[in-house]
């Protein structure tokens, strides 16, 4: 039991680790190129958001915006959609580097059969002001991260009552960096419902 609330809690810092760096280093390249760009960098870093949304999306039969992890990937999602505003979805040349990049990522869960209802769906979210989600995943800070890599130290060292107790600190901790008005902001917002339902309605075509 012990070993299993480490590993939960290792797992969650992972998760939350990968997803921060990679919104991060989303944000880095955006700033860089002004936002309007498809290549195949963004269309990786767009494939592996949305496997993870639709991952979840599957485990709890629908897309729930109160969880953390569909908060960071929507947001990474969401910074690197933003060229296609600007793009011919009927131009296959200009889009070649970004489609490849999105099968990549997805592991496949965007294919040559699907990546033309996968595009419309990502295009029509690109001009949506998603600033809400953005902004909720910004509020997991690293700090955060530290607090779960060290509950996760402590339930390996601890005692079985101890390593839950601390793994159950370590996803409070998350969770609470996205409380009151950065959360409230996200379920409110009619941009990230649309958002929603729109990945919802992808999801069930995917499945």
């Amino acid at each position: 039991m012990k070993a299993f609330k480490a590993i939960a809690a290792l797992a969650l810092a992972a998760v939350l680790a990968c997803s921060c760096s990679l919104l991060s280093s989303t944000a880095s390249s955006n700033a860089t190129t002004d936002g309007s760009y498809v290549n195949a960098n963004s269309g990786t870093n767009t494939g592996i958001a949305l496997l993870s949304l639709y991952t979840q999306y599957t485990a709890d039969g629908k897309l729930d915006l109160t969880n953390v992890n569909n908060i960071v990937n929507l947001a990474t999602l969401a910074s690197n959609i933003k060229g296609l505003q600007n793009t011919d979805l009927g131009n296959a040349l200009a889009l070649a580097p970004y489609v490849s990049g999105l099968i990549s990522g997805s592991d496949n869960l965007v294919n040559t059969s699907n990546s033309s209802s996968v595009l419309s769906t990502l295009s029509s979210l690109s001009g949506l002001n998603l600033s809400s989600v953005t902004n909720a995943a910004s509020s997991v800070s690293s700090s955060t991260l530290s607090s779960l890599a060290g509950s996760a130290l402590s339930a390996i060292t601890g005692t079985a009552s101890t390593a839950a107790s601390t793994a159950s600190s370590s996803a409070t901790s998350a969770l609470s960096t996205l409380a009151g008005s950065a959360l409230s902001s996200v379920t409110s917002s009619s941009d990230a419902s649309t958002a929603t339902s729109a990945l919802t309605s992808l999801f069930s075509l995917l499945k």
